[in-house]
């Protein structure tokens, strides 16, 4: 048992230092649960077997020209052809299917992020995305060009702290500095990437949010709880994949569909879509939004009546 923890103790070590991110002999210890002077001798078995261990600012990490490395590297590498197949076979999963994020996330987490990118997100956004990924790489701020926010109705540039992904790089979540909040933009909705060149100054406050079935996400949650007939069912599957794990068949052919969402604008699309087919069982305040919605809806419509009514 001894031996089987220092060989996964000896594998973790190596994943980390070959990582996106470098480490304190301190920082590596406490990952590890073990003490500085043996993470100095792990680090000196490295180099003898043909590992270069670099040491920048008191930061260590495994050079990736080192041919130990490079040897390693080859195992996880796409020629051309297969990244080719790899991402027209990716292409055509739809992306809410829990079945394609499981194979982003292994991808993700055995290949280079940036090569990820390029292989599953589409042409014109691959730029954008992989330079997200390079500015999260090197722990940089960057400027988002152009941005078109849905909630202000209005397009700016945003110096913000990108960090993390949601499902299929759809989105990303930053720090705001002018906020000091974080918030998730949507990669569609950014002109350009510009990497500042600036480093991280807030990274003790970037947080990953809850991302819900309908692909909202945010940092508070709100329960909901629909009923649903066959018809609405099946459409909520094939339009949002992963809601399939709230759903559950009753007794009488309908499903009833509970889950946490981030706010209530992707599923009160969804049951405003498909008002004879859904029931709303809660929440109330749930209840209250979707009444709200369909006050504004009732003065939409009555106003297109009278403009053509003139």
């Amino acid at each position: 048992m001894v031996e089987q923890e220092k060989i996964q103790r000896t594998l973790r070590l190596l994943l980390l230092l070959s990582g996106r991110k470098n480490y304190t002999i301190s920082e590596l210890a406490e990952k590890l649960s073990t003490t500085n002077r043996t993470i100095y001798r792990y680090l000196e078995t490295f180099r003898e077997v043909g590992f270069q261990v670099e040491r920048i600012n008191g930061r260590f990490s495994i050079d990736k020209v080192s041919p130990r490395y490079k040897e390693l590297s080859s195992l996880l590498y796409f020629s051309p052809e297969e990244a080719y197949v790899l991402s027209r076979a990716l292409d055509i999963i739809d992306d809410g299917n829990p079945v394609k994020q499981q194979l982003v996330e292994k991808l993700y987490s055995l290949y280079e992020a940036r090569n990820v990118a390029a292989t599953i997100v589409k042409k014109a956004n691959s730029e954008i995305v992989t330079n997200l990924v390079d500015a999260i790489s090197l722990g940089m701020q960057v400027i988002l060009k152009d941005y078109q926010s849905s909630n202000s109705n209005s397009i700016s540039d945003r110096v913000v702290e990108p960090f993390g992904f949601t499902y299929n790089f759809l989105s990303v979540w930053c720090f705001d500095p002018v906020s000091q909040t974080n918030k998730v933009f949507k990669t569609s909705r950014i002109g350009t990437v510009i990497i500042t060149g600036n480093r991280w100054q807030f990274e003790k406050h970037h947080k990953v949010g809850h991302l819900d079935h309908f692909r909202v996400a945010g940092y508070q949650t709100h329960s909901v709880c629909l009923q649903l007939n066959l018809r609405a069912a099946n459409l909520l599957k094939e339009e949002y994949p992963l809601a399939e794990t709230g759903m559950r068949l009753q007794k009488d052919g309908t499903y009833i569909y509970e889950a946490e969402v981030s706010n209530f604008e992707g599923v009160g699309r969804f049951v405003l879509g498909l008002p004879q087919d859904i029931k709303v069982m809660g929440s109330q305040e749930f209840i209250e939004f979707l009444k709200e919605k369909m006050k504004w809806h009732h003065l939409a419509v009555d106003s297109l009546a009278n403009v053509e009514n003139h």
